[in-house]
């Protein structure tokens, strides 16, 4: 989809439903603070820069793993849903991308590693959420190393997924298909099943004003999608900048490519 606020259980009406809904907390250890400011899910205030962090409720997991900082909300920056996140992951989420589970950090200086499990929806695309996480969910690891480049910070992020649902494999459609003489179809050899994959992700400032940011994520390919895009493969680049160069501070400019 070319529209990362086209919502896929869109309507005619207007209707009400509960988005985010999470406890967070957060346990300092040792080093110096960071000032934090106030954003989306987030009180401004210090955080220290050794600490472990707790997250558990009713969020996206975007709100938390793959944090890129010029390719990451389709309100503000690129809307092509190969764009906001890994576009192989398949990340668990209802149809609005949403979904209940809990996420565990540890910050070390420049390292971050997080660790979540996610809870899946009942069947492709759908709306209602599958409890059952002990057999159906999306398990994510990631690791992310800050740096700076000609005193221009950066960061690097390593993901690894493994999504586990009720879901159809190919193959299988293609065999059902020989032996019954219809025609392939996924939702006729549905069964427990599991999608691994990972995603590698960069960020760099070039200057204050203007940012690089590129991904690479995959998946085995064996599976339907489930939840987010029929991705297997995707390689995305781009680049923003700064509106204050033009004496437009609020502005933003970007220029960014999927192949998918």
């Amino acid at each position: 989809m070319s529209n990362g606020e086209n919502q896929k259980s869109g309507g005619p009406k207007a209707k009400l439903y509960q988005a985010r809904l999470f406890l967070r907390q957060t346990i300092s250890l040792s080093g110096e603070s960071l000032d934090v400011d106030s954003a989306p899910n987030q009180f401004a205030g210090k955080l220290a820069r050794r600490r472990f962090g707790i997250t558990v409720g009713n969020l996206a997991m975007t709100d938390v793993f793959d944090c890129n900082s010029f390719s990451h909300d389709p309100c503000t920056q690129f809307m092509n849903w190969a764009m906001w996140t890994y576009g192989a992951s398949d990340y668990a989420a209802d149809a609005r991308s949403y979904t209940w589970g809990g996420v565990i950090e540890y910050y070390h200086d420049d390292w971050a590693f997080r660790l979540g499990r996610f809870a899946q929806p009942k069947e492709s695309n759908g709306l209602p959420i599958d409890f059952n996480i002990i057999e159906h969910y999306g398990d994510n690891l990631e690791i992310e190393h800050g740096h700076m480049l000609r005193r221009q910070p950066g960061k690097v992020r390593l993901l690894g997924f493994d999504n586990r649902a009720r879901m159809g494999n190919f193959r299988d459609a293609l065999d059902d298909a020989r032996i019954t003489g219809g025609t392939p179809a996924v939702g006729n050899v549905r069964r427990n099943q599991r999608k691994l994959g990972f995603g590698v992700g960069i960020e760099q400032n070039v200057t204050q004003d203007a940012g690089l940011f590129a991904r690479f994520s995959y998946n085995d390919g064996q599976t339907e999608t489930y939840a987010f895009t029929e991705i297997e493969r995707s390689l995305s680049a781009g680049g923003i900048l700064k509106g204050r160069v033009w004496r437009r501070p609020d502005d933003t400019l970007g220029l960014a490519f999927a192949v998918n």
